[in-house]
This record gives structure tokens, sequence and C-alpha cells, in this order.
């Protein structure tokens, strides 16, 4: 069969890349159930059941005949025993089903055996087999006090024997049972039909059941027109008949005058169930995105590979429904597929995944030979399933591939993993193995969502506000796996309803290494910005978009965007600059006060319109005012980061852009005098956390206290910059500039090169 027979061509639930939304439709197991009817026979099994009836029927009546199907557990012995049935019941043979489950001991076994086969005859409704199902139910009744003749069966053939013997013997000796039997005989001697007798599933019971139905079987198989039928595992009742599996063999040819061995499935015929069934499974089950070309490698390296019998397909499909409802829309589908394939025919594998994440997906996994050595035993762990697991681990997990001899990915690779949402991503591998998004994360069906509505500022509005302050940086952090992907006309309505988001963000840093939440969003909008190749057309087209931005605070961020990675001509860039500024020293306090990046703004005011008295009038009346200058101290604040030597936890130390804000309020003393005002006048307990801790700050500096320059690093301890909320990076009092755009918002032309300690990109 080629390839292309193997893989499943989606309905009209998947495409390529699709995904289905969540629906109200309950999900109900199926159980491991056999199919009743060749009619259902996928497995090609029908002429071979068939040809088995055929052989039954014609069979001679007059003595008992035991017929053996042999098969491997979960082989389908059940389905053939079905279609046999069926078979038989068409040409009027009376079938009988006899389950050894419900009996407990040898009396309840025998007693069992008769009155079920009387009572199922009595049920068919013709008078004789009624009369024969009346005898037996009556020597059912007569049976058990000759039962206790039977020894105590020890496990062997001989045993078997000798207690089959030994109940034969009973019979002899029992005139009532004798009289029944004879009766019996000659009643079933009398029928026109053949009556079967299916035993199923032998090879389940414990080893003295198995060796108690074969001895049932013996002492009963030779009433005329009866016929057994008993399906198992071959190496199984061996085993528990005999000392040896060969004992049990000599033991159980003596018995049985015809045996089958059930064909193996056809391996084309179990992939195309399997194709068929995971359809049927997941038809109304919501998922993630599918991608058709990863998933025929997937299917034909990795997943069909490990089925043999249509019980491993049930198992299977049944486990799929309830884990893809949980992944939802978060994990690919065929990435799904392929993990519950291994989970369920590799656990010891499996298992081990948890452990090594960094090594599958790009984190810290030590050196190459390190690494090696750490896949080796992942790959070996499957015996006879080496090759499938190294096709699993390359296709699966491509970072690891290059531990194998494979290529190697980059940090690119790393987003359109993520943005496909394959398990290749550590994020992504996180939740499935979790179960859960971390604190904070986005569902991707958002991701997906705010990705449509990027042309219509008003929806992508919409979406983002629905969502906690807190999910806006992980919706920026999303948003860049799809740099390439964002079509140039929804740039400008993007770049307004992201940068109008800009108050909602947290101010400060979270960790050493944590640059502040305007550089996530900026640097989306940075990835927005260059679709449009043409410099001219996006300058025309951030003409008209500046004056529609809601906070002067976001106009100055996509400046400082523009500027930095020259997007626009120079002299534009200065004309708007020039014009913020202006708007800047006009905007009532009310207005200013609730600017979050008021220090920068200020001073573009100041060194836009260096000469223009009334601006500065304007601007210093302005900081006279108590919240403006609450402001104007907030957003200067900084935090600079320290770890000693040997310890976790990190010191902070919290800044301000001293000599910057000198020069903006004019000189030091009335900076100084102002602060005093402000302390006196203000109830700082009342104020926000961080205003609170911006006037202790400047308290300190007013009392004449000082941060070590940046750079100068005790022997004991390792410092990071801070960058501020107003766009500040400090390096000494000397150059510190509140408006100039700070080197953590500064990015290589090259957007995944790392550019400082903190490996910002």
């Amino acid at each position: 069969m080629s390839a292309s027979d193997d893989i499943p061509h989606k309905n009209h639930h998947t495409t390529s890349t699709n995904e289905r939304e969540p629906t109200d439709v309950a999900f109900a197991l199926s159980g491991d159930r056999p199919i009743e009817s060749r009619t259902q026979d996928r497995l090609g099994r029908s002429p071979f059941a068939l040809a088995i009836a055929e052989q039954i029927l014609s069979a001679s009546p007059h003595d008992g005949y035991v017929v053996a199907i042999m098969g491997p557990w979960g082989a389908g012995k059940t389905s053939l025993l079905n279609i046999i049935a069926e078979a038989m019941r068409e040409r009027d043979a009376v079938v009988l089903n006899f389950n050894p489950w419900v009996f407990s001991g040898i009396e309840g076994l025998v007693s069992h055996f008769f009155r079920e086969l009387g009572a199922q005859m009595k049920g068919l409704q013709t008078d004789r087999l009624s009369e024969i199902g009346n005898a037996l139910e009556k020597y059912a009744g007569v049976f058990v006090p000759v039962v206790g003749y039977v020894p105590v069966v020890g496990g062997v053939a001989k045993e078997v024997a000798s207690g089959a013997k030994a109940l034969g013997s009973a019979l002899a000796k029992t005139p009532s049972l004798e009289a029944q039997r004879k009766t019996i005989r000659e009643k079933l001697t009398s029928l026109d039909t053949r009556i079967v007798v299916l035993i199923d599933d032998l090879d389940r019971l414990r080893d003295e059941e198995i060796r108690e139905i074969v001895k049932l079987v013996r002492v009963t198989a030779d009433f005329p027109n009866v016929v057994y039928v008993l399906a198992f595992d071959r190496f199984r009742v061996e085993v528990a008949l005999g000392e040896d599996r060969e004992s049990g063999r000599a033991y159980l040819e003596k018995i049985v005058q015809v045996s089958y061995d059930l064909p193996k499935a056809h391996p084309p015929d179990i992939y195309r169930l399997l194709l068929t069934e995971i359809d049927r499974a997941l038809e109304r089950t919501p998922h993630g995105p599918f991608h058709e070309s990863e998933w025929a490698d997937i299917f034909v390296h990795i997943i069909r590979p490990l089925f043999t019998t249509p019980r491993d397909v049930r198992r299977y499909v049944n486990a799929l429904p309830p884990i893809v409802r949980v992944l939802g829309m978060e994990v690919a589908l065929e990435d799904i597929l392929a993990m519950e394939a291994v989970r369920m025919f590799e656990p010891e594998v499996f298992a081990n995944l948890a452990r090594s994440t960094g090594l599958l997906t790009g984190g810290s996994d030590g050196s190459s030979e390190e690494a090696r050595e750490k896949m080796a035993p992942l790959v070996g762990g499957g015996g006879v399933n080496e090759s499938v697991l190294r096709e699993f681990f390359t296709r699966i997990f491509p970072h690891s591939a290059r531990h194998l001899g494979g290529p190697h990915y980059g940090n690119g690779s790393l987003k359109e993993w993520r943005r496909e949402r394959r398990i290749a991503s550590p994020e992504v591998l996180r939740f499935y193995l979790e179960h859960r998004l971390p604190e904070g994360a986005t569902p991707s069906a958002m991701i997906t969502a705010v990705m449509a509505a990027l042309g219509d500022r008003a929806e992508l509005t919409t979406l983002l506000e629905a969502l906690d302050d807190g999910q806006l940086e992980s919706v920026f952090d999303r948003l860049e796996d799809y740099e390439d992907h964002f079509p140039p006309e929804t740039v400008m309505p993007a770049t307004g309803a992201l940068l109008d988001q800009l108050p909602r963000l947290r101010e400060g840093r979270q960790g050493m290494f944590d640059v502040g939440a305007n550089l996530a969003l900026t640097r989306v909008v940075l990835r927005l910005l260059r679709r449009i190749d043409d410099v001219d057309e996006r300058a025309s087209q951030v003409d008209q978009l500046l004056p529609t931005i809601k906070t002067l605070s976001a106009q100055v961020e996509l400046l400082r965007v523009l500027e930095c990675h020259q997007l626009a001509p120079v002299e534009r860039v200065q004309a708007w600059r020039m014009e913020l500024g202006r708007r800047v020293s006009q905007a009532p306090p009310e207005s200013l006060s609730a600017e979050r990046d008021l220090g920068a703004l200020i001073e573009l005011a100041m060194t836009t319109h260096p000469d223009d008295d009334e601006v500065r009038a304007r601007l210093q009346v302005a900081l006279d005012d108590d919240g403006v200058f609450v402001r104007f101290l907030r957003s200067g604040l900084g935090e600079r980061m320290s770890r000693p030597m040997g310890r976790v936890a990190f010191d902070v130390q919290h800044t301000l852009p001293w000599s910057a804000l000198v020069r903006v309020v004019g000189d030091e003393g009335r900076l100084l005098a102002r602060i005093s005002e402000v302390q006196a006048s203000v109830n700082v307990d009342a104020l926000d956390e961080r205003a609170q801790v911006a006037i202790r700050t400047a308290v300190k500096y007013s009392d004449g206290w000082r941060p070590p320059e940046f750079g100068r690093r005790q022997a004991d301890t390792a410092a990071t910059p801070t960058p501020t909320a107003s766009g500040l990076t400090r390096a000494d009092d000397q150059t510190e500039s509140i408006s100039q755009p700070d080197e953590s918002s500064r990015e290589d032309e090259d957007p995944d090169a790392a550019v400082d300690d903190a490996g910002i990109e």
C-alpha cells in the first residue's frame, strides 16, 4: 500500500491548519466491543469465519465435536465467533453462549453450565428444544451432590484427566444422573439441527478455572449434535493445563478435534481501521490546529508501526477525546496523536519525557556529549520500537535531532513551533504535561481571535480590553511569533489598538533580567511597522495614526521605535516630535498627571522647544501641581538589582535620574524644594505603592544619597542596569536623559540577535 493510502484525508471537521471550536456534545467512551455481524467486518475475516461455520455444520452429528479458535489477546477472536454464530443461525443452527466468568468453583461451574444451556434452549420457543432445555435444567439440579467426587485439580494435565475420569465415574454411579443423561442424549440424537455452544475468553480465567472449563468440555463433549467452539490464547491455556507447555498442549489436543489460528490482521486493514476510528472519536471534539503536511510523516513513521490488533486501536481511540478536550486549542492535534501513541505503547519512555524537557526543546541540556548520552536511553528504551522512537524524537522534538546526528534548529524555529502550537515549543510541551496554562498566559484561542482582528481597531480593542491586565504581556509575546504573518493593511489599526493598552501595563521590574512591560509592547509595534516596506508610505500612515493614539505616552513610544530603528525619514520624525512637544506643553495638569511616561514627555517638550519661554513656563506651572510632580517622580523611578554571590534572592535598589530631573525643573534648589513641599502636603500613604517608593527615593536623594556608578561592582555582587518607565537606562548622573531611548528598548536589526546581558532581542 502506498503511503497516501495510509494517511487520513480529514473530513469536514479538520483541514490543514484549522481548529475545531468547542461544542456542547458530550463524549461517550466506546467499550472494547467486538463486531456483531460480517457487515461490520473491516478486517476481511468474514470468508474465514464462513468457512469455519460450514465445517462445523457439515461435521458428523453422532458424536460431540470441539473446535478451537486461537489467537493472542485483542486479535479479534470474539468478533470472529460472532460472525461464525451469525452464519450458523442463518442455517438454522442453535447457538448458545456460555459465560464462564460468572461461576465460582467446580460446583457452580457444572450446575451453571447445564442450567444456562437449558434456559437458553427453553427460550427458543420450539417444543423439542424446550423439552431438551427442561431436561438440562433438571440435570443441573441433581448434578451438584456428586461433584464432591471430583478431586482438587493441581494444575497439571494428568490431574485434569484424573478429575474428568472421576466425574465420569460419579455419573455412572448415580442412577438419576445417568438416566437423565441418557434421556438428554436421546433427545439430542433426534434433533435435525446442530447445537453450537460458544465459550469465549477462556484465556482470561485463572489457571484453576481454565482447567475446570476444559474438564467440563471433555466430560460433556460426547453429546450428539452438540459442537463446542472455544476461543482462547493458545500459549496462555497450554501453560495453565500442564506442568509445562508441551504437556498442556498434548492434553489440549486430546480434547480439541480441530483448531484454527486466527489470521493476523493485514496491516493495511488495521491502519484503515485506526484512521477511521480516530476520525470518528474526534469528530465532535474541539481541538487545536492540525497540520496535514506534518501528519503524513507522523502517522507513517511513528503511529502506524505501533498498532497490530483491533484492541490496540480501541484502547487508543478511547483515550483520545478526553485528552484532546483537556488540551483544547493549545496543542497541535498531530502532536497529541503521536504523544498518546507513545504513552500507550512505550509508557517507560513517555514517563521520562517530563524529566527531559530541556534536552528535547532546547533548554539547558549540558554539553553536546552529555546530551547525546542522555538521549541514548530515551531512544533505546523501546526495544523493538527503537526505530519508531528515533522518528518520534526527531519529528516531534526536532531540537533533539542534533543529538541523534540530525540538523540543528535556531531561535526562529522556536517561534514557528510555538505559533503552530507544536510540542517542540517549551511552552506547549509544558502545557501538555501539566494540562494547564501558566498564570497570566493567554489561551491560544484568544491569540487566534486577536490575529483575525488585527485589521479592525475597534474589534481588536474590545478583545484586548476583555483580558486581564496581566495577560497583555502574554499576548504581545505570542504575537511576536506571527511577525511574518502580519498583513500590511493591518499594521496601523493594530498598532493603534496595541499602543492604547500602554496605561494598563505593569511598571517596574519583576526580576534581574526583566526589562519591563513597555518593551514587550514596542517589540510587537516594531515588527508590525516593518511589514510596510516603503518608508514614505509608512510615514504617511503614521501621520494619520499619531493623532488617534489615546495617550501622549503611547505616542512617544511610537516615535522612539520609528527613530531608533530608522523607520521614517529624519525630518518627519523631528516634525512629529515637535508637534508632540507642543501638545505636551498645552495639556492640562489633570491630563499630565495621568501620563505613564510624564518625565519623558516633559523633557521631549523642552528639548524640542529649547528657546520657547512660553513652553517652558507652562511646563513649570504644570510641575507646581502636586499630582503632576508626583507622577513626574514616579515616571523616573527605576530599579537596580544585585545578587550577592552564593545567594538566590536579589537585592533591589530604587533610583531616580537625578541630573535629568534637575535639568527639567531648572535647578537643584527648586527640585529639592518641590520634593519637600510634596512630602509635606501630600498624603503619601494614600498613594499607590510605586508613587510612595518614588517619593521616599526622592527624599533619599534630597538627603545626599547617590547610588554607586553603574559598572562599579562590589567583589561579592553582580548588578544589572535599570530601564525606567520613562525610557532611561542609568549610566551615571552626567549622562542621564529622560527622553533618551534606553538601551533596553533598542534592538539589532536582526530581531533574533541578543544585544545585552539580559538577553533582550
